[in-house]
């Protein structure tokens, strides 16, 4: 996930930086944070085709349901600070309204793993493209987007997360 803006003082380098960390849910998770379990809270729905998983976001985004945004994620093995980390975000989005959203490939060979406090992390499922949503311009804010990653299964398209490498 990532969330930019063009504003006077962003810096383009720092914000593309921060682009490919939070693209693939980077955040610090405190020694002793447990696992969240995958089946707890809302199920996973996801979408037939990527045109449709960009909808149901929409669509999710413009009532402000967090468990309708929540049901088109997939867990995995997400620990519980990445998943209130994609729900921060996501929130922190509702009010805005979004004038593009669209999957995108991801770029052949980019790499979308790390490391953090001796924890190598990688996508919840191989990632097949990105959801770019954008939206209006407001105030000094130009060009706001947020990114998600989305992945394919059983038929299936979801947005990621990370989740620790085994």
């Amino acid at each position: 996930m990532h969330s930019s803006s063009d504003s006077p003082v962003a810096s383009r380098a720092l914000l593309r930086a921060l682009a490919i960390l939070a693209c693939i849910g980077l955040a610090a998770r405190p020694a002793g944070a447990r696992m969240a379990d995958p089946q707890r809270g809302a199920a996973q729905a996801g979408a037939p085709t990527t045109t449709e998983l960009a909808a149901r976001f929409r669509r999710a985004h413009d009532a402000q349901s967090l468990d309708d945004l929540r049901r088109l994620v997939y867990w995995g093995r997400a620990t519980e600070d990445l998943r209130k980390s994609f729900e921060r975000i996501a929130s922190g989005d509702f009010g805005k309204a979004i004038t593009r959203a669209v999957v995108e490939a991801v770029a052949p060979g980019e790499v979308l793993e790390y490391s953090q406090n001796g924890i190598a992390y990688k996508p919840t499922l191989p990632p097949t493209g990105r959801l770019k949503v954008a939206f209006a311009s407001a105030g000094l804010v130009r060009n706001e987007t947020t990114a998600y990653l989305v992945g394919r299964s059983n038929d299936t398209y979801y947005l990621l997360l990370a989740e620790p490498s085994r």
